[in-house]
């Protein structure tokens, strides 16, 4: 299975109690990921489509789908633009 994000590898990550502290080691810039945020990016790293995501996030979290699509599309968008993460494209299907 191919799994939809991947860890470039200047990026350092843990969990600390819940959340994950992301440290960019070329830039020395870190993030820290809130609850949310964390399962977002632990669950980018261990499923191979953004279905699988989100229905996971949905049964962990009393929030509605679209707004939940909404703000995983935009954590993914700024995982790519900070470079911390490579998007696998194949695991958007088209109506996605």
């Amino acid at each position: 299975m191919v799994n939809i994000g991947t860890v470039r590898e200047h990026v350092l990550h843990q969990d600390l109690d819940g959340e994950i502290v992301v440290l960019d080691s070329r830039s020395g810039d870190y993030f820290n990921l809130n609850e949310v945020a964390s399962r977002m990016w632990v669950l980018l790293t261990e499923h191979g489509t953004l279905s699988e995501v989100i229905g996971s996030l949905l049964k962990e979290f009393d929030i509605d789908e679209e707004p939940l699509k909404a703000d995983l599309m935009a954590f993914i968008k700024n995982l790519v633009s900070s470079g911390l993460m490579d998007i696998c494209e194949d695991a958007f299907p088209a109506s996605e």
